[in-house]
């Protein structure tokens, strides 16, 4: 077993209430999944705080890079970004033009939020 997978079974079982991480991918699940529902930019602070100590910059930034692939694997219209500290979903620029009608509505939507022309 890989340094990195023990560290998060060792977070794991010091939070009884949560179930295990059991490896890279299901962390970038977990990730995903929280920067979906979180109505804020989540940073690594909060990763941390939910899942434990054992988060480093390189295990957030590789399961963030896991997450993306598997959204392009599917052709998702969004993407996970990096932006004021912390993490954030993005309309993809593709389909950005149809989006304006909600941007008022959406924290994945905003003007503010709209990725550079060339991605």
């Amino acid at each position: 077993m890989s340094e990195d997978v023990q560290n998060m079974d060792e977070a794991a079982e010091e939070s009884a209430e949560l179930p295990k991480v059991e490896s890279r991918e299901d962390l970038a699940r977990i990730i995903q999944a929280l920067v979906f529902a979180s109505p804020d930019i989540v940073t690594l602070k909060k990763l941390r705080e939910i899942l434990g100590d054992f988060l480093d910059v390189r295990s957030v930034s590789d399961a963030l890079i896991a997450a993306n692939d598997s959204l392009n694997k599917i052709n998702a219209p969004f993407e996970i970004v990096e932006q004021a500290g912390g993490y954030r979903f993005r309309t993809r620029a593709k389909y950005y033009p149809w989006v304006p009608p909600f941007a008022g509505r959406s924290r994945n939507a905003c003007r503010d939020c709209l990725p550079a022309a060339h991605h």
